[in-house]
């Protein structure tokens, strides 16, 4: 089981080339006798299923700002900032205890906000998909030469 999973680790890791460190460490192989369960535990912070959404795409969807609710405990997104209620037309949230959040960003350093908007989604990178492949191809022939160096 040990070439198995190796050979798991090797495919993954060529295949996730580009991706962030968090995601190429978040594979997870759990080997229950001569079967390999793969899982790839990639989660956002509110517990987002990203490697779901990596693996397979999204389509075009809506993105807003998060809002910390006074009891809620929900922590405000990461791209926002504080925005004057009355300074948006209409205005928004007047009934909120907080001022309403914003996306934000930098472009040539004039800086851009948004209630929300669309973005067009992630392309699917398959790189589960890939490993499958790679070990359907490659693992018998793997399997041969250890047991030849074994022998």
């Amino acid at each position: 089981m040990a070439v198995l999973v190796r050979k798991i680790n090797e495919s993954f890791w060529f295949y996730s080339w580009g991706m962030s460190k968090r995601y190429r460490q978040s594979l997870r192989i759990t080997v229950r006798g001569d079967e390999a369960d793969v899982h790839l535990d990639y989660r956002g912070e509110d517990g987002e299923p990203l490697g779901v959404w990596f693996e397979y795409g999204t389509r075009r969807h809506f993105i807003e700002p998060k809002v910390r609710h006074p009891a809620s405990g929900v922590r405000t997104g990461r791209q926002t900032d504080p925005i004057d209620p009355e300074a948006v037309d209409p205005p928004l949230n007047r009934r909120s205890r907080q001022a309403p959040q914003a996306l934000t960003w930098l472009v040539a350093g004039k800086r851009y906000y948004s209630r929300g908007h669309y973005v067009r989604g992630i392309t699917g990178r398959n790189v589960i998909q890939s490993v499958r492949n790679d070990l359907k191809l490659n693992l018998p022939a793997l399997i041969r030469r250890e047991i030849a160096a074994w022998r």
